[in-house]
């Protein structure tokens, strides 16, 4: 797994994939804030795609799944906390 954990909340990673060749990473990320900081609760998470790549992305935000499926462009997710 790789951790991150910044003050402006960036977070990067490569990983060198043969062809024809599938792997999965985890991030677990922790927040720079509370959530009682969260005047609305809501996190927002923009995830960037690599060009020329599609691929799945599942992301779970305090055990709970809030997003699985193709990133296909760069996506922006909402959730409550």
């Amino acid at each position: 797994p790789t951790r991150c954990s910044y003050r402006r909340g960036d977070c990067g990673n490569y990983l060198f994939v043969e062809a024809g060749e599938t792997h999965s990473i985890t991030i677990a990320y922790e927040l720079p804030f509370t959530v009682s900081d969260l005047e609305d609760r809501m996190y927002h998470l923009l995830v960037q795609k690599q060009p020329g790549l599609v691929s799945g992305l599942t992301v779970i935000v305090n055990g709970r799944t809030v997003y699985e499926g193709a990133l296909v462009e760069d996506m922006r997710i909402d959730t409550n906390l």
